[in-house]
């Protein structure tokens, strides 16, 4: 393939981008109002503190605002005790009381206070002459500051060692410091950052990059209905940053969480655009979520900016972290946090100039893995030792046909026939992303803006059914008084899901069925047969749009929220504050099905396979909207070294949805899409509502002493319309607790671990996800197959809903957590250990052996069983310099596995095996029984011979040579279930483990994340194995059962054999996996090369996902995530980005 590439120069677009960027400034300016006010002129503080050290006041006023203090120790009496007490004064107020009667200057630089000492005045003027004569002369130093990416930094403090002589750092990370000349050094520091001391020596031009703090105690995370400080946080919480989230390309937000954080486990088992969402589970709860008669129902709870919604399709470039709750610190949430919680923060506005920020990737993927399918020989050899008539078939279904030339051709191999998934896919789709956001503000009004585009190609040939997104974000801060905050938030979204119209997620099981034998074009162009028995089918017009139609959903979503806060005088660190949040959903499907007519051609003769069915639209319109109100009182405070803070609110949530549906058959052409074209004698519709509502109050308190002794407490009381009256609420206690030891007098932080932290936690949480109004009696409409008929015709009837349960509640699960978090070797080594167990009862579950089904009415569904989880997390990682290479690598491992307690058993076991296999009280939830492999018939006079019952009691005249063996583990001389033994793990990873390392070197950075699963497994049934009932698969092929391949074959002779279709531990493989999930190479530009160009940053990247799979599938080509011959493959992506700030 030769590709052109046009580069066009334009010496003007420096002052292109100087226009895009003064328009994209005033745009927002526009519609915001901009105050001037300094941060030391607006911000307030109230202090009431009585015999205190300044140490403890000055600690004080950098929690309760953005202040930062530099001092030197040892000229600063920081033990001086005193009484301080008041109330909206400005930080030169509160300076002049500190050190009113002292000897301490001080100097306030927006958010920097330098504190020092009053130098002695000479009192001999000849002295104080002489002395001002050697004072030494200045000199300026100036420089540029960034972060390790090379993105400017603003605000960051510039302080020469020793003095109160400082700068900040302006809005391109930009200063110019005088500075004496005998001053030895330079030190910079900023929140987050780790400070850096620089000797000034001869130097004039101090540049450097900050470095990220490797603990990050200081870092704010969030948390339900909040955020606290990381390290007074008790809880199992685990965050991903956003740097983290936009690293890899990626078409949805779910499957950028595998292997990131511990505990969460993410299965991405399609490719397909638009359907190609991760499924998530936080430390394998709801993996299992049904069973028999059991629902479950569990997933995590997603929370977007406080408010319950999907975060799947956000663009990764709105968000700014992504924190996972697994314990205690759920409480909150109580009424479906059973499974965990997941908190999306999205990106809000900073104080600054505007940032505009432009980035773009484009895309090329590919299958990861697909099996091939045989060729026409390689089939028809197959099917040698099937059952009989079945190669014949395969020949009498070509003959007269195609073509004698072809016909023949296939027979000795000079025609290899038609690979059906080489004619109707490509080798390499296209996808691209871009995204532009603004962000800035000042004291008054901080803004957020993003706007977002996704294209995602699919493999077909046809380049039809692909999947486009538009995002559009605008979220805004605005300090009305200095008492009054709103936050303003709206977001929009809009998919384009384009689906083929017959299924639209099994496309690829069209493939099974095309015959290699049929050819893929016929000369006059028309649709080919690509089966003799379906005869109106071919795959090519299935993934093509213009011919047999489409299934196109457009759904638009619609999320604007309002909330404000506003401290109560009087009570300082009191605030009361709502938030009113609606989030609509409109999803407009729109079906096309068109007939199409196939040939035959014989060589001769055209022969048409007319359609049996005629040209069908239906339009589905769906809409959802869910109103939440969030009231509440928020209160920190502090006394000395006891610092609290509470929380009360009340919660509502409202839901209401609609469906409305229209069809009609018979359409004039299928390029009239529009139901007025079709016939009206086929009409039908149908609609449909729903409401719902959920209420509950919250309540936490914080408590810690000076650091070390940690404590919260919280608690949900939640009411469900689930339930009778009776039983309606429900109260969901948390605690937890942490001791921050290396804070105690006796611990000494300079050694080799320098920060130690132990929690521990418990919480009730409830589910409610898994029923609707089971408790109340009452009828249904029912319609087609449940009516009766009268004088021929169905009619239209009510049927009852079941059995009610007027006692039906909650599902409950007792959570216990046991943690550790420690720094290590100057804290560039960071670990973490969490130990979990959960308890879940009152599980829902239908009792068919108190009322069995001979009733004639449904079982319901009762509050009868238990279950628990155990299981552990675990993460190091370690930060290193050395040279000009800096390393940052961590790898987390979990493990998980659930239980059954108390299981209702389905009936009264007969004998001792059948115990074994179907008792589940206080067994494994996760064990996959079957049957063991003992080779295959090789011959009719083994099956003769054979003292064992293959057939469960009906004897061995259905076997035949190739079909497999199976052990008799009972030794009663007779297969049937009895049988079984556990051959495997269930299909889901109990073992979930991560790497990622990154080195940086000047302007270069490589990244690379390996992920891995373990102690699961896949069960290759079906078209997995089968070589008779449809187009075997070439692994099939070369290695089923011929005389010759005896028992060093892999597949039997034949699908339908006694023996041949059951759970076989042969074929239930072990699916665990090492992958490289991401490797990237990054480039920045040097700042010299960006100030000429006129812009801020500029950063290249190249990637790839989905790189390198390490598995134990053996011959089996699947992606070991994927879910099977029939899904669409898991995607490989290779990726040029490109990010710019302007």
């Amino acid at each position: 393939m030769k590709i052109n590439v046009a580069i066009i120069r334009y010496a003007g677009y420096k002052k292109v981008l100087r226009t895009m960027k003064i328009f994209i400034i005033l745009f927002f300016t526009s519609i915001i109002s901009i105050s001037a006010n300094t941060y030391a002129q607006q911000t307030k503080l109230s202090l009431e503190l009585n015999q205190v050290t300044v140490k403890e006041i000055i600690e004080k006023i950098e929690s309760q605002s953005e202040y930062v203090f530099f001092y030197k120790d040892d000229r600063i009496d920081l033990e001086r005790e005193l009484d301080i007490n008041v109330e909206d004064k400005t930080i030169i107020e509160v300076l002049e009381l500190l050190f009113k009667g002292t000897n301490h200057v001080y100097k306030v630089e927006d958010r920097q206070v330098m504190i020092g000492v009053k130098e002695t005045k000479h009192l001999n003027p000849d002295i104080e002459k002489e002395a001002k004569q050697q004072q030494p002369q200045k000199k300026t130093i100036t420089g540029k500051v960034t972060d390790e990416n090379g993105e400017p930094l603003p605000g960051v403090s510039v302080v020469v060692k020793g003095t109160i002589i400082g700068i900040t750092t302006d809005i391109d990370g930009n200063y110019s410091l005088d500075v004496p000349d005998d001053a030895q050094a330079l030190i910079f520091s900023f929140v987050g950052m780790k400070a850096q001391e620089v000797i000034i020596g001869t130097q004039t031009l101090i540049s450097l990059a900050l470095e990220e703090d490797a603990i990050g105690i200081e870092e704010v995370v969030a948390v339900g209905y909040g955020t606290q400080k990381r390290a007074s946080v008790t809880g199992a919480v685990s965050t991903i940053k956003s740097e983290e989230i936009t690293s890899v390309p990626t078409s949805n937000i779910n499957s950028t969480l595998a292997g990131r954080t511990p505990g969460v486990i993410v299965r991405q088992a399609s490719g397909r655009p638009g359907d190609d969402v991760a499924s998530i589970s936080i430390r394998g709860f709801g993996v299992n979520n049904t069973d028999d008669n059991r629902v479950q129902n569990e997933s995590p709870l997603i929370i977007v900016d406080g408010i319950q919604r999907s975060f799947s399709q956000i663009d990764p470039n709105e968000i700014e972290s992504i924190t996972v709750l697994k314990d205690a610190a759920a409480a909150v949430y109580g009424i479906q946090a059973a499974a965990g919680v997941i908190l999306v923060t999205t990106k809000r506005g900073i104080q600054g100039k505007p940032i505009v920020s432009l980035s773009s990737t484009f895309s090329m993927t590919q299958n990861t893995q697909f099996p091939k399918y045989s060729n026409f020989l390689e089939q028809y050899n197959a099917l040698k030792y099937a059952d009989p008539g079945k190669q014949e078939q395969i020949l009498s279904n070509l003959q007269g046909r195609i073509t004698p030339e072809r016909y023949a051709g296939l027979q000795d191999g000079s025609i290899p026939g038609t690979d059906w998934f080489d004619v109707i896919t490509r080798d390499f789709t296209p996808m691209h992303q871009h995204n532009m956001n603004i962000r800035g503000g000042n004291e008054r009004v901080k803004y957020f803006g993003s706007v977002g585009y996704l294209n995602q190609g699919t493999i077909w040939s046809s380049k039809d059914f692909n999947y486009e997104r538009f995002n559009a974000t605008m979220n805004m801060d605005v300090k009305v008084t200095d008492r009054l905050k709103l936050s303003m938030d709206f977001s929009w979204r809009k998919e384009y899901h384009d689906r083929y119209s017959t299924d639209g997620s099994n496309d690829l099981n069209q493939l099974t069925i095309s015959e290699p034998g049929f050819p893929a074009s016929l000369p006059n162009g028309a649709i080919p047969v690509s089966n003799a028995t379906i005869g109106n089918f071919n795959p090519i017009a299935i993934t093509t749009k213009s011919i047999s139609g489409y299934k196109l959903n457009t759904v638009n979503v619609v999320v604007g929220s309002l909330d404000f806060t506003y401290d109560i005088p009087g009570v300082k660190g009191l605030q009361i504050f709502d938030k009113l949040a609606v989030n609509n959903t409109f999803d407009f499907e729109k079906e096309l099905r068109v007939p199409f007519t196939p040939y035959y051609y014989d060589g001769n003769t055209y022969t048409a396979i007319e359609p049996t069915q005629s040209t069908y639209l239906g339009h589905t319109d769906v809409t959802l909207q869910r109103l939440t109100n969030q009231l509440g009182l928020r209160y920190n405070g502090s006394h000395k070294k006891h610092n609290y803070s509470g929380l009360l609110l009340l919660e509502t949530l409202q839901d209401k949805g609609t469906n409305l549906f229209a069809s009609r058959k018979n359409l004039i052409s299928g390029s009239v899409p529009y139901l007025f074209a079709g016939e009206a004698a086929s009409q039908q519709n149908n609609g449909s509502a729903s409401e719902f509502a959920r209420l509950g109050c919250v309540g936490r308190v914080n408590y810690n002493y000076d650091g070390k002794y940690l404590l919260e407490l919280s608690g949900r009381y939640d009411g469900s319309p689930y339930f009778p009256k009776e039983t309606r609420y429900g109260f969901f206690p948390g605690v937890s607790v942490g001791w921050v030891i290396s804070r105690e007098p006796f611990y000494n932080e300079e050694g080799f671990v320098n920060r130690l932290k132990l929690k521990t936690s418990f919480a009730q949480l409830g589910n409610d996800n898994a029923n609707s109004f089971d408790y109340i009696t009452g009828y249904k409409i029912v319609t087609g197959n449940e009516t009766y008929v009268f004088n021929n015709q169905l009619l239209t009837g009510l049927g009852v809903l079941g059995i009610a349960n007027p006692f039906i509640t909650w599902q409950r699960s007792n959570t216990y957590n046991v943690g550790i978090e420690s720094g290590l070797m100057d804290n560039k080594l960071s670990v973490e250990l969490d130990v979990f167990y959960r308890k879940r009862f009152d599980l829902l579950a239908r009792d068919n052996i108190s009322l069995p089904s001979t009733t004639g009415a449904t079982v319901p569904l009762s509050n009868l069983e238990s279950r628990d989880n155990r299981g552990v997390e675990f993460l190091i990682s370690y930060r290193e310099s050395f040279n000009k290479i800096k390393l940052n690598t961590s790898f987390n491992f979990s493990w998980a596995r659930e239980k059954y307690l108390n299981y209702v058993e389905s009936e009264t076991f007969e004998n001792e095996d059948q115990e074994r296999i179907q008792r589940r009280s206080n067994q494994w939830v996760n064990r996959t029984f079957g049957y063991v492999f003992d080779g295959f018939f090789n011959s009719q006079e083994e099956i003769d011979n054979a003292t064992i019952d293959y057939g469960g009691g009906a004897g061995n005249g259905n076997l035949r040579p190739g079909d497999i063996k199976l052990k008799d583990l009972n030794g009663d001389k007779v297969i049937n279930s009895n049988d079984q033994r556990v051959i495997g793990r269930g299909i889901a990873p109990e073992i979930m483990y991560g790497w990622n390392t990154s080195l940086k070197w000047k302007y270069f950075e490589v990244n690379m994340f390996w992920q891995g699963a373990a102690n699961f497994g896949m069960n290759m049934v079906g078209y997995a194995r089968n070589v008779d009932d449809r187009v075997p698969f070439q692994y099939i092929a070369e290695n089923v059962w011929t005389p010759e391949r005896g028992n060093d074959a892999i597949f039997p002779a034949r699908s339908n054999g006694v023996t041949n279709y059951n759970f076989i531990d042969k074929y239930f493989v072990n699916a665990s996996f090492v992958r490289l999930k991401n490797l990237s190479l990054a480039y920045t530009l040097p700042g010299s090369m960006t100030e000429k160009l006129g812009i801020s940053s500029c950063r290249f990247t190249l990637s790839g996902t989905n790189l390198i799979t390490i598995d134990n599938l053996g011959v089996y080509p699947y992606d070991p995530e994927s879910g099977g011959p029939m899904s669409y493959p898991a995607q490989r992506v290779f990726t040029l980005g490109l990010n710019l700030s302007l």
